[in-house]
């Protein structure tokens, strides 16, 4: 919670800085061109932070106000795909745009996109992502069964993804939003013996808390 409320404020800033650009840009017509290629650069950034905020917050399943995001996510989050050129492969196209289509919060299509890369990709190296991912879009669809067996895929497939910990805090927090609390607490306390100093971690302990 802490690092997305730093990333927070580093969007708020780079918002001031593009606001103030862009004044300068009007008053002053002689630098144009610069003018243009910051308002760009920091543009960039500002939608790549906030990306990371909702990235981080689905992650760790923390709300965040609507009013405190941006209208666009970031391409490389949590080890993410980065932004692909138009000749990219076939997997890599269709991993970005189930991610644009996340990001965009249109969570049904994210999440027959990311069915049809595992389907067609079993051996990819972000098909336990696509998993993972695909638990996400149930996820905020408040599909919470469906989102529990995706999870489940990356739990019993993929031992060794970066999206273990997340997977297993995520199918905790399911099991508890299906009513299952003794199903939650045995995923989560799974979580806190194999990742015990994680953000998922301390996440997982103010879940546990809150059902008791």
């Amino acid at each position: 919670w802490a690092e997305i409320q730093s990333l927070k404020v580093q969007v708020a800033t780079l918002t001031g800085r593009l606001d103030a650009l862009d004044r300068q840009h009007l008053a002053d017509r002689e630098g144009r061109r610069e003018a243009d290629q910051a308002l760009k650069e920091l543009r960039t950034r500002a939608e790549r932070l906030d990306r990371s905020v909702q990235m981080m917050a689905s992650q760790l399943g923390v709300e965040i106000a609507e009013a405190e995001r941006a209208e666009k996510d970031d391409p490389a989050p949590a080890g993410e795909m980065p932004h692909i050129s138009a000749d990219a492969d076939s997997a890599q196209v269709l991993y970005q745009r189930a991610l644009d289509s996340f990001y965009e919060r249109n969570y049904q299509l994210a999440q027959a996109l990311w069915e049809e890369f595992a389907d067609n990709f079993p051996d990819h190296a972000l098909t336990a992502n696509a998993y993972f991912w695909q638990g996400e879009s149930y996820y905020q669809m408040q599909n919470y069964a469906q989102a529990v067996l995706a999870y489940q895929e990356v739990i019993t497939r993929f031992p060794d993804s970066n999206k273990l910990s997340a997977s297993l805090l995520k199918q905790g927090m399911s099991f508890y939003l299906l009513g299952r609390q003794e199903a939650g607490k045995l995923v989560l306390t799974e979580l806190l013996e194999k990742f015990p100093d994680t953000a998922e971690a301390r996440r997982a302990r103010a879940v546990m808390a809150e059902h008791q």
